[in-house]
């Protein structure tokens, strides 16, 4: 929960405030993406299997992750506004392409195998947007 407090006669619509306001909600997203995905990362590839090289994190405007063929992944900060389960889904759509770099059928099936309620997950994310 963050609470912010605007001078009296800042209209919420002003630029600055609202350039202002949209900084600090990414830095607290980020401060709470670093702290908590690594760990749900770690927890879940050794759970199920997968190696992770590298954790980073970004703001990207329309993906919730991305894997490189290094096996490093890159999770948006604002996963944070997710629920928890969603948040697991990406994570481990994001660990299987470290076994496969495409969305091919063996892909989906690893990620099926890893979370059976993918299909509902995947419907569930798009009423969310990787944007702040």
């Amino acid at each position: 929960e963050a609470i912010v407090a605007l001078p009296l006669g800042l209209a919420i619509t002003d630029g600055v405030a609202v350039a202002a306001l949209k900084k600090a909600y990414a830095s607290v997203l980020r401060k709470e993406a670093e702290h908590f995905l690594p760990r749900r990362v770690r927890a879940i590839a050794i759970e199920r299997g997968f190696l992770v090289k590298r954790i980073q994190f970004n703001n990207a405007k329309t993906r919730w992750g991305s894997c490189t063929s290094e096996g490093n992944l890159n999770l948006n900060i604002a996963l944070m506004k997710l629920p928890h389960a969603l948040i697991d889904y990406v994570i481990i759509h994001e660990l299987c392409h470290t076994k496969h770099l495409n969305h091919s059928a063996a892909f989906w099936s690893l990620v099926e195998a890893n979370c059976p309620t993918f299909k509902q997950n995947r419907q569930e994310l798009k009423q969310f947007h990787p944007y702040i």
